[in-house]
């Protein structure tokens, strides 16, 4: 079966887009001067998409879910791919800011241990409680903010948790919930996302998109990655690592990025656990930011960031 594809990336006046990433989460090419493209998709593709670069706009799901929204699923048959970008009216943002949550990790459940103003105990959901309580003080916060302040947001996974049971509805609420303010929201893919279940980690793609991927903001290049795998049914015992093909796409990912933006990771679960790799601590220095320590996970994505 033939799976090579090919698209155009052009901005809202109708110009190509050049020097843009885009993938299959197996491979990475990049547009050339007219914003063309053109890759041998993996047979495993599930998504085609593309970085955002730093001087276009972040895609949204729409005005009130600002999760972002830079893929398209992989269709039987289809050839073409092709995005519309918007190009940010002042270029490249020097300023901005970067609200990231760590593990939201909604349930299906109701607690008996919430409480109202006055100390007695409420009934309410996890999605109402971080939709009340969380998003609104993330908006206090963005509105506390200098006017015309640019805010993206990061979630580091964990998006839901199904105990309660599995709710085919809880992914798209959170993402809602997380979408509900001016900030325009990425996030990684967690280890109870997942659990261990192929329809859970679908649900996830299929509200988020591609588990691997990068974006730049101002002079940073983010890159969340999927560090989340499973043995004997669990992810708890086990630090992040990677597969050997997200390695292979972090590589293409690193080598099409301009060498002089800092290289953000973003993942779940450490890449070591416990206190014994600090005895091997170093101190940073403005010139070397690649971290306090290494173990035989990290030490291979350090040497790429070199």
């Amino acid at each position: 079966m033939d799976f090579n594809i090919s698209g155009t990336l052009r901005d809202k006046e109708g110009k190509g887009v050049a020097g843009v990433i885009v993938s299959d989460g197996f491979n990475c090419v990049k547009t050339d001067a007219q914003g063309r493209y053109k890759m041998k998709r993996d047979s495993l593709a599930k998504f085609i998409y593309y970085s955002v670069p730093a001087d276009c706009e972040v895609p949204t799901h729409s005005k009130t879910d600002r999760t972002a929204f830079f893929y398209q699923k992989v269709s039987k048959g289809k050839k073409t791919y092709n995005f519309t970008l918007t190009r940010l009216p002042g270029g490249k943002e020097i300023h901005y800011k970067m609200i990231v949550i760590g593990d939201p990790q909604v349930t299906n459940a109701y607690s008996p241990y919430y409480t109202s103003p006055d100390d007695n105990p409420i009934k309410k959901s996890d999605v109402e409680r971080f939709t009340t309580q969380t998003m609104a003080d993330i908006r206090q916060t963005i509105s506390s903010l200098p006017a015309g302040t640019p805010v993206y947001g990061l979630s580091m996974g964990d998006d839901v948790q199904y105990y309660g049971g599995y709710n085919a509805k809880l992914e798209r609420q959170i993402r809602q919930a997380l979408g509900s303010s001016e900030m325009r929201l990425f996030s990684v893919i967690g280890n109870h996302d997942q659990d261990g279940k192929a329809l859970y980690r679908r649900k996830w793609e299929e509200n988020f998109g591609p588990t691997d991927f990068s974006f730049n903001r101002g002079d940073v290049h983010y890159v969340c990655i999927n560090n989340c795998f499973f043995h004997r049914g669990m992810s708890y015992y086990s630090p992040g690592e990677l597969r050997e093909r997200q390695v292979k796409w972090l590589k293409q990912d690193l080598a099409l990025t301009p060498k002089e933006m800092k290289v953000v990771l973003c993942y779940h679960i450490p890449f070591t656990f416990g206190n014994a790799p600090f005895s091997k601590a170093k101190p940073l220095t403005n010139a070397h930011e690649e971290g306090h320590y290494s173990s035989s996970r990290l030490s291979l994505l350090l040497s790429l960031l070199k």
